[in-house]
């Protein structure tokens, strides 16, 4: 799940790899994984990741799991995607017609993937839970669908700035820059309501933590909720931030002099990220990995999943 800093937002308004032999995809987004160049955009989700190149072409890569078939990726052309954190390796993307797509392995949720919204307003914003998406406006209106078992459609009056999701909780910024959170089931943890009616500028949520962001002149501040700090922990100061991103448990930001810098958890090596000294255009959190885009265009992935050459003939 990735989310440009507020910011930007103000300024303009996911181990193995699929056997190759017999590509599981069509030979042009093949051919696009084997070349690995052109990428603009990369998002990482549980065991599996997509990139949209320079002409939109979608393809995506990771497990193939036991009784799973190969992703579904649309055939329209994509500017923007995002990426849920569940099992079903869900994915969702904006097509330059402003259409909302969704898809994911032949078992992906059919709820999820058939039932986005009909209307066509400009789509600002998008985020993906496990079982259920939402989607801004450039109004600030926020589209919300899926699955309601726990409220995740429960979405608060209110105009947004931006939205995240992770397994059935959603949280976004109103206009006031207000934290609202909904969806959880009727016991919200004590970490995410701590954080409730905080004035924040960028929001990052993933399964185990909600983390607020604050600029302070040239330094962005990142305070973290989590069940081990339910009153929340600042983290170390980062440079200008251009976007952030949250994994299952680590997060990462992208912030000036193109530099990546992530916390959390590190048990899959995937905080490697921050220690490549090469300039970054993008970068995506997910469950044990984490990807980016390299400023020629080419994908590195560090974690769980491999990059998209791996693996190939």
């Amino acid at each position: 799940m990735r989310r440009l800093g507020l910011t930007t937002i103000l300024l303009v308004s996911s181990s193995g790899c699929l056997p190759l032999s017999q590509p599981p995809i069509t030979v042009d987004r093949y051919d696009a994984l084997q070349n690995n160049q052109g990428f603009i955009q990369v998002v990482t989700g549980n065991g599996a990741a997509c990139a949209t190149d320079q002409d939109g072409l979608t393809s995506c890569w990771g497990e193939e799991l036991q009784d799973q078939g190969p992703f579904e990726v649309p055939d329209q052309e994509l500017v923007y995607l995002e990426s849920s954190l569940g099992p079903e390796a869900t994915f969702c993307g904006i097509t330059t017609a402003n259409r909302l797509e969704c898809w994911g392995r032949s078992d992906a949720p059919k709820s999820l993937v058939l039932a986005s919204p009909t209307d066509q307003p400009e789509w600002f914003d998008l985020a993906v839970g496990d079982q259920h998406a939402c989607a801004l406006d450039d109004h600030g209106q926020l589209y919300c669908w899926g699955d309601d078992g726990q409220g995740q459609l429960d979405v608060p009056d209110a105009a947004f700035l931006m939205v995240d999701a992770a397994g059935d909780l959603s949280c976004g910024l109103d206009a006031a820059l207000q934290v609202r959170c909904w969806g959880g089931g009727e016991a919200i943890p004590l970490w995410i309501e701590n954080a409730v009616g905080t004035t924040a500028w960028d929001l990052i949520l993933g399964q185990s933590y909600l983390c607020l962001g604050e600029p302070d002149d040239d330094l962005w501040y990142y305070t973290c909720f989590t069940e081990e700090t339910p009153q929340g922990s600042v983290l170390p100061a980062m440079g200008l931030v251009d976007e952030s991103t949250g994994g299952d448990h680590h997060l990462c930001v992208l912030h000036d002099r193109h530099v990546v810098s992530c916390s959390g958890d590190d048990s899959q090596d995937q905080l490697a990220i921050q220690d490549e000294d090469v300039p970054w255009i993008h970068v995506s959190a997910g469950v044990g990995a984490t990807c980016g885009v390299h400023g020629v265009g080419s994908i590195y992935c560090y974690g769980d999943i491999p990059g998209p050459q791996e693996g190939t003939p």
